[in-house]
């Protein structure tokens, strides 16, 4: 039986791309505000509004931390 490696994230399907939205943007050692994280949402499409009442919604607040206006992975 293969092994899982990561984390699981049992989000819906638009929090799923908001967080694969903000993990790709780590890589290059990058914050989003919500306007950017909208534009190059990656695997959904979804209004501004939706990605915001997404971003305030808890379901995220365990992966991700928030700063002056921009959202990062949690811990960096």
């Amino acid at each position: 039986m293969p092994r899982k490696l990561g984390v699981v994230f049992e989000g819906d399907s638009l929090s799923q791309s908001i967080l694969t939205t903000i993990c790709y943007m780590d890589i290059f050692a990058c914050a989003a505000r919500p306007s950017e994280i909208h534009r190059y949402l990656i695997g959904e499409k979804a209004t501004l509004k939706d990605v915001i009442d997404k971003l305030e919604d808890e379901s995220l607040s365990k992966y991700l931390g928030y700063k002056e206006g921009l959202y990062f992975l949690k811990g960096k």
